[in-house]
């Protein structure tokens, strides 16, 4: 090998390690659901349950603490305990549950992950996040105007869920770093979750499902929350 190959190779080789040690393993955490399933939450966003067996079939549940190193992996309704996660590049393999089955997943974006090797369902190719329950709850608000774009990015020009409608309930989880100007008005992008209040793990255990997405702060009344009305 002659010694430009060499070079590149050993950058490649720790550029790899770079990413693998940036990458935040906690932007795993929330539920996944394959493409079928995902589709049906978002069609059908006031029906709140996942029971059926072919919606639980393809629907996972990561929840991994980076400081204690340890976590859990629900597929389906099933628990099992990640033993550990190790990654490379933009590939992470969870070996998880007591026989330590392996997964592999390739990660796409914040909301898309590839699914290289799954042990028991190779149908399943790319799982779409819903909602990260680890989040915690900044604040609540209402809805004040009729068919405001519950978007799924903090953007102006991307795509939308559905339409939400005037005093509709909605927490919030995250704010946009930088305020926006849009026509004649002026605020924060708040990313939301749908949940008409329940929103904790208990009943994301019973099945129920709550999908997060984005809305420009005009068109919340934030109630409770001094923290996230200071500019």
């Amino acid at each position: 090998m002659d010694i430009k190959r060499k070079i590149c190779f050993v950058l490649l080789f720790f550029m790899g390690k770079m990413v693998a040690n940036a990458f935040d393993l906690n932007t795993l955490n929330g539920i996944w659901l394959g493409r079928s399933t995902y589709n049906w939450v978002v069609n059908n966003p006031k029906d709140r349950h996942l029971n059926t067996l072919t919606m639980l079939e393809d629907r996972f549940q990561i929840s991994w603490d980076k400081d204690k190193n340890r976590g859990v992996l629900i597929i389906g309704m099933e628990p099992n305990n990640i033993q550990k996660i190790e990654t490379f590049d933009n590939e992470i393999k969870m070996t998880y549950g007591y026989w330590e089955n392996v997964i592999t997943f390739r990660i796409i974006s914040e909301k898309i992950i590839q699914v290289i090797n799954h042990p028991y369902n190779s149908k399943i190719e790319f799982l779409y996040r819903i909602c990260n329950i680890e989040k915690p709850v900044l604040g609540v608000g209402n809805i004040n105007e009729n068919g405001v774009r519950f978007r799924d990015k903090p953007e102006l020009t991307s795509g939308f869920f559905y339409l939400l409608n005037k005093n509709e309930h909605v927490e919030i989880i995250g704010r946009s770093k930088e305020k926006q100007k849009i026509g004649e008005m002026e605020d924060y992008w708040y990313e939301v979750s749908i949940c008409d209040g329940t929103r904790n793990k208990n009943s994301i255990e019973r099945g129920l499902f709550f999908l997060d997405g984005w809305v420009f702060g005009a068109y919340i009344n934030i109630e409770n929350s001094e923290e996230l009305k200071k500019n």
